[in-house]
């Protein structure tokens, strides 16, 4: 029998809250390292076969400290202050004496990992991008669960723990191993702006919420502005591109490839608000290219004076050209 026959009744769920004390105890008795808790925003998951429990994983907030992982992504010591809520750590995993199976582990690893993000965003609101974990292959173990559900080693740690606040050395390396929940997973944790994400937006941009901001008379003003391109082809008008562009930069954006994510991400009830009646915004390309011919005098005199008079930078300066 295939291994999909052997699995066909394995379901990987988060644990109710009725059983919490019994995964802890589980945790406490099974696992090489025990349990007291898991650090930061933690979720809790539990594998079942034909109803009966053969897997427990915990997952909990990434580590600050790990040469390897930011090296592997980009990071500099800014942007991953920034974005390391979005990783999580793999903080226990444990397959249960009742779940001896061969290539159960990898199978429960990838069914965790294609609900994780979504999970992540239902309980603490944004979603993860990477997942995370450390094998201690002084132990022994060489992450073979891993690397069979195509998790990526990226190198060692330098061999420091954490107590208390405080780090000291402990001579014991462990394998890193990092898992991208999305192809372009290192792109948006590098990136200016994190795009299908509005609660970022509220944290991270000047714009509080983009529902209290004036767009009617940001677009009311920008209609003033001449359109330098030709009618044929236009699929969408000066207004809505500049528009975005604007609201995207006070939300933090810096970049055209920002810019461009940015807009990817609105929803067709906040495109309206710009006077879109198209099913998709616009694109990078078409934003860049706008942006490039319009007239930048005119552009940030009347743009720039609006911004000022609806007190929205008070103190900040903005740049319009996406650089």
């Amino acid at each position: 029998m295939g291994n999909g026959g052997k699995f066909d009744s394995l379901v990987v769920r988060p644990v109710r809250r009725d059983e919490i004390e019994l995964w802890g105890e589980s945790m406490r008795r099974h696992h090489y390292l025990g349990y007291r808790w898991i650090a930061g925003r933690s979720l809790r998951y539990v594998a079942t076969l034909d109803s009966r429990w053969v897997a427990l994983i915990g997952w909990g907030s990434a580590v600050l400290k790990c040469t390897a992982r930011d090296r592997f992504i980009g990071w500099d010591s800014e942007t991953k202050l920034k974005r390391l809520y979005l990783i999580a750590n793999n903080a226990r995993f444990l397959i249960l004496p009742s779940g001896s199976i061969r290539n159960l582990a990898s199978k429960v690893l990838s069914m965790n990992l294609k609900r994780l993000s979504n999970d992540f965003r239902a309980v603490y609101g944004h979603p993860v991008y990477l997942a995370e974990t450390f094998v201690d292959e002084s132990r022994g173990y060489r992450g073979s669960c891993y690397r069979a559900a195509n998790w990526r080693y990226v190198g060692l740690t330098s061999g420091w723990s954490r107590s208390a606040g405080r780090y000291y050395r402990n001579d014991q390396p462990k394998a890193v191993f990092l898992y991208p929940l999305r192809k372009d997973a290192k792109e948006i944790l590098t990136g200016d702006f994190i795009p299908y994400d509005f609660n970022v937006v509220e944290r991270e941009g000047d714009m509080n919420k983009l529902k209290e901001f004036p767009v009617e008379g940001l677009m009311e003003e920008i209609r003033r502005i001449k359109d330098p391109r030709k009618a044929r082809g236009i699929r969408h008008s000066l207004g809505i591109v500049l528009g975005i562009a604007v609201c995207a930069v006070l939300c933090g954006a810096r970049s055209y490839r920002a810019i461009g994510d940015w807009s990817g991400a609105l929803t067709k009830e906040i495109l309206k608000r710009f006077g879109g009646d198209r099913s998709k915004p616009p694109s990078e390309p078409t934003i860049r290219r706008l942006l490039q011919a319009v007239d930048a005098e005119e552009f940030d005199a009347r743009i720039g004076q609006w911004v000022l008079n609806q007190q929205l930078l008070t103190g900040k300066a903005i740049a319009m050209d996406g650089k």
